[in-house]
């Protein structure tokens, strides 16, 4: 298991070093992942100022597809109807956080941004489930936007608990439009076969 996990480990350094600058990995208290218990998301959640009636979890098939390409803490728009607003059209490097701060910004209850058909809000969402009901997130679509953020415990206080206040900062900020932001944990977790589950993800041996 332990070699697994440093496999998971190498993915998301990687990932984070081909971002758009490299990061020295200590100076934002990154460790390396994983198998959480619910107690500590949990207290990671409390630490970072994350409501604990919204602790959302990433059901298990989907989990690992957080450890590959530029999802680790990633961050989804979607418009009132639940269509993605797609970052990549809207600027080149749509992975630097500053894009999508940017977008928030100035985003007025109507915008002309291509929409990415093939990411939806309602099967984001489908995606988790509430930690304390077990039941998946209910989104009643009366918001002009939807910001889902995918966090974790390994990645430190920089890329977690900075980027939820900065979020919130720009979501109050905006007051023409209604913004509800969803906070989404991708951690592994405990009650799970993370060893097979790393066997048979595709994603984890893909270039």
């Amino acid at each position: 298991m332990k070699s697994l996990i440093n496999f998971a480990q190498f993915f998301v350094f990687a990932t984070l070093l081909s971002s758009c600058t490299p990061i020295i990995l200590k100076l934002i208290g990154a460790k390396q992942p994983e198998v959480e218990s619910f107690e500590s998301i949990k207290a990671h959640a409390k630490k970072w100022d994350i409501n604990q009636d919204s602790v959302f979890i990433m059901k298990e098939d989907y989990v690992l597809s957080r450890f590959s390409g530029t999802n680790i803490n990633q961050k989804l728009l979607f418009d009132k109807n639940g269509y993605s607003i797609d970052l990549t059209k809207v600027w080149k490097k749509a992975e630097c956080k500053g894009n999508i701060y940017a977008l928030l910004k100035g985003l007025g209850k109507v915008t002309y941004a291509e929409r990415d058909s093939s990411t939806l809000l309602k099967e984001t969402i489908n995606k988790a489930f509430h930690l304390n009901t077990k039941k998946e997130p209910v989104i009643d679509f009366t918001n002009d936007y939807y910001i889902v953020f995918y966090w974790n415990c390994f990645m430190g206080p920089d890329k977690n608990k900075n980027e939820i206040e900065l979020l919130r900062k720009y979501i109050a900020e905006n007051p023409r439009i209604k913004t509800q932001l969803i906070l989404i944990n991708s951690d592994m977790y405990e009650g799970v076969d993370w060893e097979q589950k790393l066997k048979q993800d595709k994603a984890m041996v893909s270039p």
